[in-house]
């Protein structure tokens, strides 16, 4: 009997064949999952070799290398993407490391399958934040042999929207003699990266994420990297690593919210374009919150549960989904516990999410939420933009 691994990357799988002569077979087998590429920009430079005072897992504050604690989160950052992809079958996650140090080199040859595992990886704090070097460098693994989807069914249709960029630094950014680069300099470097994105057509394909490391961060530099001119505000992709914070759990948090938006459905957007103006459903809505809980009489006898999923047949339409980029689960966790009546909302591997097959729409989880990020959503969309990843 043949065996083939039918999750294995594209390429030649061999094994026996019964017949009258025997011998060896050769199939291809090609790998449908959707890829997700992660890049981490790593600041590994001289600066990196101070130390932070964080809280250990008894609660009490220690003093740590922060490239200890980098090392650290480079170990939960493996095994939070290993424990995604057991528990996320459509996908599958390739990640790469660029040093951000006087050269800018990264660890792996090719993006590296995290199922495949490999050595752990420990950096010495040395050398300068040479920003161009680094951003050069993820330059050649941002083309369209990671970009482009080329299977046939998906002709014309794009490229996978799978590619997320993380940028991490303690300090300033330097040029290659070691000499900080102030505003106009830092910005000049991101644009040049930025004019790369346009002229090749990446600009919509890569979403980028910023984390800053104590107070002597270069904060306006890695907001502009990942956010650019724009007050995003609550949208914001930057993470300021707060006092007593390890630097561990902050890359590992960032990592996790990067595969949460490529995995987590596009809230809906209620605003009408073409009459600029809101939908008004509030009598429709009116009517379906009076009869989503109204109470029973009491001579009916039957659950709770299933007296709140009764109107979902009528509203099939009207979905709730979790906007990972407003959601602050870290902090809050607010819609768990027995917010939702049909047990909807759930946590994988650290990343909350609302099960589509199971919300009924009752919007509870919606009126608890304190940052506004559960939204209504489409279901006739939902589907469309997991697997298409294209705006």
């Amino acid at each position: 009997m043949n065996i083939f691994n039918r999750f294995a990357s594209k390429g030649v799988a061999r094994g026996s064949i019964p017949g009258k002569t025997g011998g060896i077979g050769e199939r291809v087998v090609v790998d449908n999952r959707k890829p997700i590429y992660l890049v981490l920009i790593l600041d590994k430079s001289g600066s990196m070799g101070g130390t932070s005072t964080v809280f250990n897992e008894n609660g009490e504050p220690v003093t740590i290398p922060k490239i200890e604690q980098l090392n650290d989160g480079l170990k939960r950052v493996t095994k939070s993407l290993k424990d995604f992809e057991r528990g996320n079958p459509l996908y599958r996650v390739y990640l790469q490391i660029i040093e951000l140090d006087s050269y800018g080199k990264a660890v792996f040859p090719e993006f590296q399958p995290v199922s495949r595992g490999f050595e752990e990886i420990r950096f010495e704090a040395d050398g300068c934040t040479e920003l161009r070097a680094s951003l050069n460098t993820l330059k050649t693994f941002i083309s369209h042999k990671y970009l482009r989807d080329d299977r046939p069914e998906r002709e014309g249709k794009g490229y996978n929207k799978a590619v997320s960029v993380i940028l991490m630094s303690d300090g300033w950014p330097t040029d290659s003699n070691g000499i900080e680069q102030k505003g106009p300099a830092y910005r000049n470097v991101i644009d040049e990266f930025n004019q790369y994105l346009i002229e090749m057509d990446y600009a919509r394909n890569v979403d980028r994420y910023s984390i800053a490391v104590g107070d002597d961060a270069c904060e306006d530099m890695l907001r502009y990297f990942s956010d650019g001119d724009e007050d995003l505000g609550e949208n914001s992709r930057f993470y300021r690593v707060e006092a007593c914070e390890s630097i561990a759990s902050a890359l590992d948090y960032m990592t996790r919210a990067s595969l949460a938006h490529h995995t987590t459905s596009p809230v809906a957007d209620d605003f009408d374009d073409d009459e600029d103006e809101y939908d008004d459903d509030s009598s429709e809505d009116d009517e379906l919150d009076e009869e989503l809980f109204e109470e029973p009489d009491e001579e009916d006898n039957f659950d709770e549960k299933e007296a709140v999923a009764a109107p979902a047949a009528e509203t099939a339409k009207t979905k709730y989904q979790i906007d990972i980029v407003r959601c602050k689960k870290d902090r809050c966790m607010e819609c768990l516990g027995n917010k939702c009546p049909v047990s909807a909302i759930e946590i994988h591997s650290g990343i909350i999410s609302i099960n589509e097959d199971i919300c009924n729409g009752c919007g509870r989880c919606e009126a608890v939420c304190p940052y506004g990020a559960i939204r209504k959503t489409e279901t006739d969309t939902m589907l469309d933009d997991l697997f298409d990843g294209i705006d």
